[in-house]
């Protein structure tokens, strides 16, 4: 005799299928929710950082127009320090006639006949004179020498002629250069 069993079979679990199978439900439920935080985290994190980034970019670009605006003046601060350097030295080369003629009519002696003085703005000057006696050209010459205390003088002191003329005076030609210091 053959047996049929027309019923259909049971799947029936066992106690440790059934402990096992709810101890994958836990598992596999705490993986999602850790799984959850991580990506919640990650958004948040990410919103923020771009949040930030936008703030960053914005302050950088603020940051560009006013040192675009601030370098503008930066190089019209540079192109007037540059004009002031550039007065001070004109300034500073340039000479004062008067006090030159003065200063040099001072070592002058008197009797000595000054034909022609020529200054010029770059400090050149240039004598022609005549003395009765050589003593007072030896004078007007060692009076010009500078001493190294002095801050004025005359450098550079060139003789271009010395001769005697009609009146048996001696007659001479200067060239030199006034220097002012500091």
């Amino acid at each position: 005799m053959i047996d049929i069993n027309l019923l259909p079979v049971r799947n029936v679990l066992t106690q440790k299928e059934k402990k096992l199978r709810s101890h994958l439900i836990i598992i596999a439920g705490i993986v999602g929710a850790v799984l959850s935080v991580v990506f919640v985290t990650l958004f948040i994190t990410n919103q923020y950082l771009f949040v930030k980034r936008n703030s960053l970019k914005t302050k950088k670009a603020d940051l560009q127009a006013t040192f675009a605006a601030n370098s503008s003046t930066i190089i019209n601060l540079g192109i007037v320090r540059d004009k002031l350097t550039g007065i001070k030295l004109v300034n500073g080369r340039q000479v004062d006639m008067p006090e030159i003629i003065s200063k040099l009519l001072n070592l002058i002696s008197i009797g000595t006949e000054v034909k022609t003085l020529q200054v010029e703005e770059s400090g050149k000057v240039d004598i022609v004179a005549s003395s009765p006696k050589i003593e007072q050209f030896t004078e007007l010459i060692s009076n010009l020498k500078a001493k190294p205390d002095d801050k004025d003088k005359f450098a550079n002191i060139i003789m271009n002629g010395l001769r005697e003329d009609r009146n048996r005076s001696l007659a001479y030609s200067l060239n030199m250069v006034y220097r002012k210091t500091k």
